[in-house]
């Protein structure tokens, strides 16, 4: 989906680089977006909201997850 790979690309922009590792895409409407040891959780998904809001208009049943880099999941 090209509004996903869109919101992918917004997220590894310079703006969040410090505190992501990496985003991964998970079937047609999941990511995973591996935050960096340190990151704040709370900064990060403010900043993915905005970046949907704003910019990619993506439907609401986009699945967005955070997780640290063992895989253990911030938002559950």
């Amino acid at each position: 989906m090209e509004h996903i790979q869109q919101l992918i690309d917004l997220i590894k922009s310079e703006t969040l680089a410090d505190d992501i590792s990496e985003v991964i895409q998970i079937g047609d409407n999941e990511i995973n977006i591996v935050l960096k040891p340190g990151a704040d959780y709370a900064e990060v998904d403010s900043a993915v909201g905005d970046f949907q809001l704003e910019y990619v208009h993506l439907e609401p049943q986009l699945i967005i997850n955070y997780v640290d880099e063992n895989g253990n999941k911030f938002n559950e």
